[in-house]
């Protein structure tokens, strides 16, 4: 095994592996997997993905171009089951294919894959043949459902979990709500299980860590936070009241557009008629929506930094999920001030006021957005989002506190023997 000094990991080889498409799709799970690659990169590791397959119900073609922006972060990335043909990857398992024609004809005999349900055997067959030919120093399973691939390899190297988000926490957010999860409650007795299987697990925030030293006292656990990259300073404030909200088509976010449209904004108009919100992303397409005055659904943009720029808050209105709100931590490091809810600001809750503003409730929240939208010192507010930013998610600091217990593992079972 290469060796590890105990800070930098020069020539190590490391291979994560993913269930869920984090490669040809731009959503936060990708950012996040793709942060951790680039912070063990920086280290001197070589990092591969493997994909196991591409897993969109009714999708059998996807567009390279953001398979192609992701190879930045990773040694290589191998995908298995599609065909790059000119500018997109092409399904070659027969069963994608029977899912697209099923929905085109309105067909329901066709059963999609649910959202982390047990990978096809087949595809953990490909990935351990390929492991064996090509053996990593770590291997790192991406969310829980990959774990089965450790008792594949024998002897197996040091493993690792990465931790978007913890199922079990996500759950007890939904019932407390009072809403149906949007995935098989199955999956959280599989999760609970699974977290005594690595040697390391690394973690979004740090109450996800310690919820796993708690199930699983014998799993190592680091927090690993998501970062921001440096973003050069707006050269003028925002010169009208606009709020952003950005985010994909989950059923969270879904739900929190919901309340923002119905319950939120008409107060925000009513005390501010100039006021605008701009809705970007997946969700904005969504059906059934009310859109009230200066309300606009704006869907995918090619410069999200540009509406940073021109926005004077950003609302994280989520009522119930778990996990480090990605798109909070990506506004803050763009220095845009933040209004959320409690769940909203889960992870980044020791923000001072003036960087994030947490509100309970429609009235509330329209308060805290009302005069995030109206203050006239603009300019002091984003110099103090940004000096919150890089203090807190700064990929330096992260990414040395990931080195570290990535190095000490590998040290630690680089000394003890192995056994088949």
């Amino acid at each position: 095994m290469p060796e590890c000094d105990g800070r930098r990991l020069s020539g190590v080889r490391i291979c994560i592996v993913s269930d869920i498409d984090v490669a040809t799709v731009a959503l936060g799970s990708s950012e996040y997997c793709a942060q951790v690659a680039r912070m063990l990169g920086d280290a001197g590791a070589a990092v591969e993905l493997l994909l196991l397959g591409v897993h969109r119900p009714g999708v059998v073609r996807v567009p390279v171009g953001t398979l192609d922006r992701y190879r930045r972060d990773y040694a290589a990335i191998v995908v298995r089951g599609a065909w790059r043909i000119g500018g997109h990857l092409y399904s070659t398992d027969w069963r994608r294919w029977r899912e697209r024609l099923a929905r085109a004809f309105r067909k329901r005999g066709a059963a999609t894959r649910g959202w982390l349900s047990p990978p096809d055997p087949r595809a953990l067959a490909w990935a351990a043949r390929r492991l064996r030919a090509h053996p990593a120093d770590l291997l790192i399973a991406n969310y829980f459902n990959v774990v089965g691939l450790f008792d594949r390899l024998d002897p197996s190297p040091p493993t690792a979990l990465l931790m978007h988000d913890v199922v079990a926490l996500r759950a007890a957010s939904f019932a407390e709500a009072g809403r149906e999860t949007d995935f098989d409650m199955a999956i959280v007795e599989e999760e609970a299980r699974a977290l005594a299987r690595p040697d390391l697990c690394i973690a979004i925030k740090e109450a996800e860590a310690a919820f796993v030293r708690a199930r699983a006292p014998h799993t190592r656990a680091v927090t690993v936070s998501m970062t921001i990259e440096a973003v050069a300073p707006a050269t003028s404030v925002p010169p009208a009241p606009v709020a952003l909200f950005i985010g994909g088509a989950f059923a969270a976010n879904v739900e929190a557009l919901r309340w923002l449209l119905d319950e939120v904004w008409p107060h925000v108009r009513a005390s501010l008629p100039e006021a605008r919100l701009r809705v970007l992303g997946k969700v904005a397409g969504e059906p059934g929506l009310n859109w009230p005055d200066g309300a606009e659904r704006v869907g995918f943009v090619d410069d999200v930094a540009a509406e940073y720029r021109t926005a004077r808050v950003a609302l994280a209105p989520l009522l119930f999920g778990s996990g480090v709100k990605i798109k909070v931590v990506e506004a803050l490091g763009h220095g845009v001030p933040v209004v959320a809810t409690p769940c909203g600001a889960e992870g980044v809750e020791h923000a001072p006021s003036a960087v994030l503003s947490v509100a309970d409730g429609a009235e509330a929240f329209a308060a805290a957005v009302i005069e995030a939208l109206a203050r006239e010192d603009q300019a002091e507010v984003r110099a103090a989002v940004r000096r919150f930013a890089g203090d807190h998610f700064a990929r330096g600091p992260v990414g040395a506190r990931l080195v570290d217990e990535v190095a000490a593992l590998l040290d630690e079972k680089a000394a003890l023997p192995r056994t088949r």
